[in-house]
């Protein structure tokens, strides 16, 4: 998974640092450079709790800019490549946690003061957003809004009390076109153990760290990476004719 011509230089990597997971910024980063070839700009916060609102005043701390952001506890493991990405689109991968009726983020789609989409939510973990795009922006007003009602006692509070609800709710409530990625873009293995997903992929772009604690999230993620930072081959036109035939005309 090569890229055969850089990224656009324009584009440009941001994650949020706070004191809690100040230790995994140094891996976080040199990774997402590594495998895009982009700057990273850090938005660094003396609290934790700041760091959720930092990432609702993303449009704020970088301007009129294309971005790609990315947690700290979440690695690049191959190749990101953004060439054909106009900036149209808000680019995220569906979170699978949505199928589970304990996660908060099930529970913020059927029972939240204001519910989400089921099958449009989306993992914040990982994500791109042209905010050059006044649409795009209004994503992030509309999210602001939300907490400040929800500080104030104007709204109900939502299950999450982290960025994911606001930045999801912002997104439907701005009506923003969403290309939903692959799984393999973000994905956290915890998904397969609490069973929202059926399988583990074989080829993961990013690695995301989501559901561990905090203190562990750097151990699982070294783990992880000896399994699915290798080099993959690509899947044998053999292999993929027997798949298919087992799965559709085998009966």
């Amino acid at each position: 998974m090569k890229q055969t011509r850089p990224n656009p230089p324009d584009i440009i990597g941001v994650t949020v640092s706070t004191p809690a997971y100040r230790h995994l910024e140094k891996d976080a980063v040199s990774r997402f450079k590594k495998h895009s070839g982009l700057r990273v700009k850090v938005i660094r916060r003396r609290t934790d709790v700041e760091g959720f609102r930092a990432k609702l005043q993303l449009d704020l701390e970088v301007g009129q800019k294309r971005i790609v952001f990315f947690d700290l506890d979440w690695w690049a493991l191959n190749t990101l490549d953004f060439i054909a990405w106009d900036g149209r689109e808000f680019m995220a991968v569906h979170d699978p946690a949505v199928f589970h009726p304990d996660s908060f983020c099930h529970k913020d789609c059927f029972e939240g003061p204001a519910r989400l989409d089921q099958l449009r939510y989306f993992n914040t973990g990982f994500f791109a957003i042209d905010f050059r795009r006044p649409e795009m922006r209004k994503v992030f007003e509309i999210a602001r809004s939300a907490e400040h009602d929800v500080l104030t006692g104007k709204r109900e509070k939502p299950y999450d009390q982290t960025d994911q609800y606001y930045i999801n709710h912002g997104a439907l409530a701005a009506g923003i076109p969403v290309k939903y990625l692959p799984a393999s873009y973000n994905y956290y293995d915890k998904a397969a153990l609490w069973g929202f997903i059926p399988h583990r992929p074989r080829f993961v772009v990013g690695l995301h760290a989501a559901g561990e604690k905090v203190g562990d999230k750097l151990s699982a993620l070294k783990a992880q990476e000896t399994i699915w930072g290798r080099e993959h081959s690509p899947v044998r036109p053999e292999a993929l004719l027997y798949q298919h035939v087992m799965c559709h005309e085998i009966r």
